[in-house]
């Protein structure tokens, strides 16, 4: 009831698990498409550590300075939308691709999910801070171990549900190291894996952020 009471924190937590059973699921079915669409299994998780990791570094101080110019939700709904983009992008890839493309991806991706990690992080303390001046409590403990609990079930829901829909698609599994030719279907179900279900997820997010409401104004009416 406590925490149902702060709405602004029940739509970041909405949001947030809309984006970490993406991140989760994508993750689970990147290896799957390296090896049985891309054909370049050890080489994409070379360059996805890679890229990812630049991309990074390279805009944590883009999206600090995005968040304080154009404020926290603008700056976080972008975010959401470069990644549902980009992950959308992954079903025009194949076989025949370059390779420069598919870096590019990743690029794009450590770009999107760079501003979803720090735009995100920095308005979990405003829906804190929403309640202490309501209530005028300090409840922080309780509302990061309910984060960190759903970021938990998430994280560990999302290749889950990855895996038991693959092998509804007729996925084969591996036999004794060797990779297996896949059926059809389990193609499909691996491209929908990687670009549409994080893609969809990702896009529900944004959707979600357009009920927060929570800006200074709020918080100083709340006092």
């Amino acid at each position: 009831a406590m925490v149902w009471d702060n709405k602004p924190f029940c739509i970041y937590l909405m949001v947030k698990l809309c984006q970490l059973i993406a991140q989760a699921s994508s993750q689970a079915a990147l290896l799957f498409f390296g090896i049985y669409v891309l054909q370049r299994g050890e080489e994409l998780l070379f360059a996805f550590g890679t890229y990812f990791t630049v991309s990074t570094l390279i805009t944590i101080p883009i999206w600090t300075w995005a968040a304080k110019r154009f404020t926290k939700k603008p700056a976080y709904m972008a975010a959401a939308l470069i990644y549902a983009a980009v992950m959308a992008s992954w079903l025009l890839s194949n076989a025949a691709e370059p390779m420069w493309i598919v870096n590019a991806r990743i690029f794009g991706i450590g770009v999107a999910v760079t501003g979803i990690l720090v735009v995100g992080f920095s308005i979990l303390p405003d829906t804190m801070e929403y309640d202490r001046r309501r209530t005028g409590l300090n409840r922080e403990g309780i509302y990061a171990g309910l984060y960190s609990t759903m970021e938990k079930a998430a994280s560990g829901f999302g290749p889950l549900l990855f895996g038991a829909y693959l092998g509804a698609m007729g996925y084969v599994s591996t036999r004794g190291g060797e990779t297996v030719a896949q059926p059809d279907a389990a193609v499909t179900g691996i491209y929908i894996g990687l670009g549409v279900f994080p893609a969809v997820a990702a896009l529900l997010s944004a959707v979600l952020l357009i009920f927060y409401k929570l800006d200074e104004k709020m918080l100083k009416e709340a006092e």
